[in-house]
């Protein structure tokens, strides 16, 4: 089906055109093969991220000084670092970023297979 739509007003005219057509709908079988395929993929994608990062459930990792959680598209540890603002903060800011590696180490991550983005952000006292 063509449908024309023209609009009008001080600043002219404009026409638009479109067409439309009738698909087919999915018969209740052939919806519940696609949401088969569709959980099949889904449970196999899970059992895969399982294997490869068997620690991913630990995470994030949250605390007063910092925030962790791990991008599986980049395997990059995302870390958002809070020092105290002021004239250590550069010094705190090392420093958990050493205590960040280390609680990753104690959950059995290799963290010398992953990158890291470190995000610092100065808190005030």
């Amino acid at each position: 089906q063509l449908y024309m739509v023209t609009l009008h007003s001080p600043l002219g005219t404009v026409i638009w055109q479109f067409t439309t057509s009738t698909t087919k709908l999915p018969t209740r079988n052939d919806a519940n093969s696609i949401q088969t395929q569709a959980d099949s993929t889904y449970g196999k994608k899970m059992q895969q991220m399982q294997t490869t990062y068997p620690w991913l459930e630990n995470l994030p990792l949250r605390t007063p000084d910092y925030f962790v959680a791990f991008d599986t598209s980049t395997n990059t540890f995302i870390a958002d670092i809070y020092p105290t603002a002021g004239q250590y903060q550069n010094t705190q800011a090392a420093a958990i970023e050493d205590q960040i590696k280390k609680d990753l180490q104690k959950l059995g991550i290799d963290i010398t297979k992953y990158t890291f983005s470190w995000t610092i952000t100065p808190v005030s006292e």
